[in-house]
């Protein structure tokens, strides 16, 4: 199999993952009103990357927040303890997304640290950040050294 097809084929297995994540019970406070689709990575995972390389996270997003929403993507790790913010990350802020549909982006890297990233949660949360709209955990294997 070239490595084209099984790229194309981990991110088909990737995208039902998220779906069975989404619909299995990860999904906080998630409505019809408000969701992250149509996620794409790169680069792609599985990989080995160096500190400070860039992970892109671009999405699809719904929201019937008047005030707009702030989405974030960050990094986690499986630990004993369950799922961490994997340390010594550096992430992204976030633009307020305002209300219907749109795309948007978000970066995070490890700086240092030999750093295994298990997981990428993506939140919503309303303009003010004291409203949770909607959280999901996409899995993924980013090794950084």
């Amino acid at each position: 199999m070239t490595t084209h097809k099984l790229r194309g084929s981990l991110l088909a297995v990737l995208a039902v993952l998220l779906v069975i994540q989404v619909s299995g019970g990860e999904v906080q406070g998630a409505t019809a009103a408000h969701s992250v689709t149509q996620i794409s990575l790169s680069p792609l995972t599985p990989n080995v990357l160096k500190f400070g390389q860039q992970v892109t996270v671009s999405f699809n997003y719904d929201t019937t927040e008047a005030g707009g929403v702030r989405i974030w993507a960050r990094p986690m790790t499986i630990t004993d303890l369950g799922d961490v913010l994997t340390p010594n990350y550096a992430a992204c802020g976030s633009p307020l997304y305002p209300v219907g549909s749109g795309t948007g982006s978000c970066t995070f890297t490890i700086t240092d640290v030999n750093a295994l990233v298990d997981k990428i949660r993506i939140q919503m949360w309303d303009a003010n950040q004291t409203t949770l709209l909607f959280s999901a955990k996409l899995p993924v294997h980013y090794k950084f050294r």
